[in-house]
């Protein structure tokens, strides 16, 4: 799904969420870890209770980033789940009652009764309302978070993505391969959204684009160069809003200057 297209629905996913989930793939990219804690930051600031998580090595780049401790690698299950050996059939009825501070769960079979030895307890389920998984190609690509395939066919789940191998797996997919990061397509998103940057999350969406394309030496989609005009614009941290501007300037006129000058390309033969 294209970004214009997508920016009205996300917006409206956005709004009607109370608890937020977002994941990047195990052993993350830089680009992954930043486009997760910008948006981290926003939908704190809306008051969406965000949780952010991934498994493995996490890259030393981003240590200095706000929110980074915040990153967990589980996701605790919610729902207590018992389970004992079942037949059709043997159950008469399940209530329950409460007592005092005590909650009682009532399983009342027809003729014998359950052996407590076979009784077994689990966790299982979340309460996420909306799950956003960044910079990863599959479900698989999550690593241990994927341990509940059932949640992630049920949840809300926003799939945004540059691979083209993506397999498509949100109900809600946007997959730009011709962007450079998916921190530009977070930032065009929400810019189509009408959705404020924080300066946490511009800084952290800067600092993935700049990270993705070596400091802009490396731009194959002028929508970095977008995406960077909008970053600066909302950004406060590091120097005055006129020191920003003009150091990004400079960074993006020498980018755009390497980005259309003309290109050669050598052949080589053998004799």
């Amino acid at each position: 799904m294209r970004i214009n297209i997508a920016a009205p629905q996300i917006k409206d996913l956005i709004e009607k969420s109370n608890k937020v989930l977002l994941l990047t793939r195990a052993n993350p990219s830089v680009d992954g870890v930043c486009s997760m804690i910008a948006l981290y930051d926003i939908l704190a600031s809306l008051g969406k209770n965000p949780t952010s998580a991934t498994t493995g090595r996490v890259p030393e780049e981003v240590n200095h980033l706000p929110h980074i401790s915040r990153l967990m690698d589980r996701i605790e299950p919610k729902n207590l789940i018992i389970s004992f050996d079942y037949v059709e059939g043997m159950i008469d009825k399940v209530s329950y009652k409460i007592e005092g501070n005590k909650f009682k769960l009532i399983i009342s079979p027809k003729e014998k009764r359950i052996n407590p030895e076979q009784v077994e307890y689990s966790y299982k389920g979340t309460d996420y309302d909306l799950v956003f998984i960044l910079d990863s190609p599959d479900l698989e690509s999550l690593g241990k978070l994927f341990a509940d395939p059932e949640f992630y066919s049920t949840a809300t789940t926003v799939n945004i993505d540059r691979r083209v191998n993506n397999t498509q797996f949100g109900k809600v997919n946007i997959i730009e391969p011709r962007n450079d990061s998916v921190c530009a397509i977070i930032t065009k998103l929400l810019a189509d959204s009408n959705i404020k940057l924080t300066s946490v999350a511009a800084d952290a969406l800067l600092f993935g684009l700049r990270a993705s394309t070596s400091n802009f030496t490396k731009v194959n989609n002028p929508s970095t160069f977008e995406a960077a005009s909008i970053c600066v614009a909302s950004s406060g941290r590091f120097g005055t809003q006129s020191e920003m501007k003009i150091a990004n300037e400079e960074s993006i006129k020498t980018s755009e200057k390497n980005f259309f000058a003309p290109k050669i390309f050598k052949s080589s033969s053998s004799d």
